[in-house]
């Protein structure tokens, strides 16, 4: 026997959410934000932008793209080191402009600056120049044999003269 006195649930076609279901459809019109490509960087609780990772993989030719992002991030938590060691050394660069006219940003300064200060980069003069080569000519000589111009085409075969029947047949 069916029991009159209970409140029926409304049918669904089945095309949408149950109502109630707390369901809610997705906006379409606002593009999902992308998972982040790989977990936050950071260098001394100074993080590095993701962002700033995948605009500086243009910079690491590789032969796929994680290990061009790799490479980046790395270049990027070494910048960051020498950044913090020239604010703990206190070192001031002044921004300088290149040989093709390219303005060095104030960041790049300090770097240059603190390894200005740091390394000890040795110089020479002519006279030690010549004495080095003097001393090591063989390290500054190629092998004889490797002097021989060769070519990877093969010899060239006439087979025919100049011009051949083509050229007789457009005379004509």
């Amino acid at each position: 026997m069916a029991n009159l006195f209970t409140q029926q649930q409304p049918q669904t076609s089945g095309a949408g959410p149950e109502p109630g279901s707390g369901y809610q459809a997705v906006d379409t019109k606002i593009p999902p934000k992308a998972r982040p490509v790989f977990s936050e960087i950071s260098v001394n609780g100074v993080a590095i932008a993701e962002s700033a990772i995948l605009a500086e993989a243009q910079n690491h030719p590789a032969d796929n793209p994680g290990a061009a992002l790799k490479a980046a991030a790395e270049a990027l938590v070494i910048r960051e080191l020498l950044l913090q060691k020239a604010a703990e050394e206190q070192v001031t660069g002044t921004p300088e402009t290149t040989a093709d006219g390219r303005n060095e940003t104030a960041e790049d300064a300090k770097i240059r600056a603190l390894i200005e200060m740091v390394v000890d980069a040795p110089s020479a003069d002519e006279v030690e120049c010549r004495r080095f080569y003097e001393n090591n000519r063989d390290r500054f000589r190629s092998n004889r044999s490797s002097r021989r111009a060769t070519s990877c085409l093969p010899p060239i075969r006439p087979t025919r003269p100049p011009g051949g029947r083509r050229a007789r047949r457009l005379s004509r």
